[in-house]
């Protein structure tokens, strides 16, 4: 994968990543209804909450958000809250098996991704 679809999934690939880290060092009671949004060129972090009062809760937090960035290794120098309400989970069910065909393909498409970062 090259261009443009490379680029955006390594980010979602990254972002999912930061995500996870930057909530492991926030504040018990905001982990479960802020999630990283983006962070910016600018050190911009954007926070999703899923309430407007979570929202409200975070920006009164804002030092503690910036504080658990940097302890994730997000540089971040400011917060911006917005609400979103969590996507619900995509039910999956397996029928059958992926066959060798699909199997081979996600290995191409892992090797080539990992081509795309080396060369980078």
């Amino acid at each position: 994968m090259k261009g443009d679809s490379g680029s955006l999934l390594r980010h979602a690939l990254w972002l999912d990543a930061a995500n996870r880290a930057w909530r492991a060092h926030l504040p018990a009671h905001l982990r479960g209804h802020l999630r990283l949004g983006n962070l910016d060129d600018d050190g911009c972090l954007w926070t999703l909450a899923d309430t407007p009062a979570w929202a409200e809760r975070a920006r009164l937090a804002s030092l503690d958000l910036l504080n658990a960035a940097r302890a994730s290794g997000l540089i971040a120098h400011k917060i911006k809250v917005r609400v979103a309400k969590p996507q619900p989970l995509p039910q999956y069910t397996l029928e059958k098996p992926p066959t060798a065909a699909s199997v081979a393909a996600v290995k191409q498409i892992m090797a080539i991704l990992q081509q795309d970062e080396t060369a980078d």
